[in-house]
């Protein structure tokens, strides 16, 4: 990568030249897809209930998109070390900043990645009713949508 970019900068795609605490942050994401949902339910539990997001929608797309980071940034982290620093080096040659790297190169060669991240989340949660009758309290919430009239 190039050796003059900024320390912690979002446009870093591989780890060989990462500082220890960006190593820190991937391998804490890694280690929370290691737990399940179910050892953590009682305590996210409490933590939804005490930040007053008990009984709403908010809590359960919170939670379930927290449960679901570590996965993407996994597969994300993945994905961008298989673009080639030539890339990123050519438009830093060309006069591209940091944003501009970002935004013109890196996230237009990343679209497929995050489109599989929605697919893999989408369908992984398309049946989540566990989380939603732990996190929502009243039937009809529960059971919002065609499935309320088929009960």
């Amino acid at each position: 990568m190039v050796a003059d970019s900024k320390p912690g900068f979002p446009c870093r795609v591989t780890l060989e030249d990462a500082e220890p605490g960006e190593r820190l942050i991937l391998y804490v994401f890694v280690a929370g897809m290691m737990l399940p949902f179910q050892i953590l339910l009682l305590p996210v539990f409490r933590l939804s209930d005490w930040l007053g997001i008990y009984d709403s929608y908010l809590a359960v797309i919170m939670i379930h998109s927290a449960f679901q980071l570590g996965f993407c940034t996994f597969i994300l982290r993945n994905y961008m070390r298989t673009i080639p620093g030539e890339i990123l080096e050519a438009a830093r040659m060309d006069g591209a900043n940091d944003f501009t790297i970002l935004f013109r190169i890196v996230l237009p060669l990343s679209m497929p990645v995050v489109a599989v991240m929605l697919l893999f989340y989408s369908v992984g949660h398309w049946n989540a009713w566990f989380g939603a009758m732990i996190y929502l309290r009243t039937r009809e919430r529960q059971m919002r949508g065609g499935v309320r009239g088929a009960v």
